[in-house]
């Protein structure tokens, strides 16, 4: 809980920084980031490591973020956590650095889980159905889960939609056989 508290501070001071014109594209190298560090988890424990030296901590970050059009804000922000001795929040600096850049932007994360790899047609009807839902504009991620079978799930963190064919196969056994 505390770290959380402190990655909303600096997330915070990030944006207060922070052009708005430049918001979109810093949530897309936030996408980016995350990706990165979710495919190659080593990359954060050599962050997190206390025998690797600071400065080599900042180039490795350095090189993720080389080509970012937003580098110099990059570089700002990963070295004040490098060099206060924060590279453990890097993960939850993002987390929470989207959430509030989410929020000025008047829109929603939301996950969107399908059987298999929707057509366009099939997700702009759904994106158009949970903002109708929400009554908000919704960025979303688009995740594969053969085990619902069918339909889809949206989820964020504060919502649940459960339209797949295996949630509707659970009630319709639950209501079966609890009668």
């Amino acid at each position: 809980m505390k770290n959380i508290i402190i990655a909303k501070r600096y997330s915070q001071a990030a944006l207060q920084v922070l052009n708005p014109e430049k918001y979109h594209d810093i949530l897309n190298q936030i996408h980016i980031l995350k990706v990165a560090f979710r495919e190659n988890p080593q990359i954060i424990k050599i962050l997190v490591s206390s025998i690797v030296k600071r400065n080599d901590k900042i180039r490795i970050l350095n090189n993720l973020i080389e080509n970012f059009e937003n580098n110099d804000f990059w570089q700002r922000s990963f070295s004040v956590l490098i060099k206060k001795n924060r590279s453990d929040l890097i993960e939850q600096f993002l987390s929470e650095f989207e959430e509030l850049l989410d929020k000025a932007m008047d829109q929603k994360r939301i996950t969107l889980i399908f059987a298999h790899e929707p057509d366009d047609e099939t997700v702009l009807v759904v994106k158009n159905a949970i903002e109708e839902i929400l009554q908000s504009k919704i960025v979303y991620d688009i995740r594969v889960d053969k085990s619902i079978i069918g339909g889809f799930v949206a989820m964020n963190k504060n919502k649940l939609i459960d339209a797949s064919v295996l949630s509707n196969l659970c009630r319709f056994v639950k209501h079966t056989y609890v009668r």
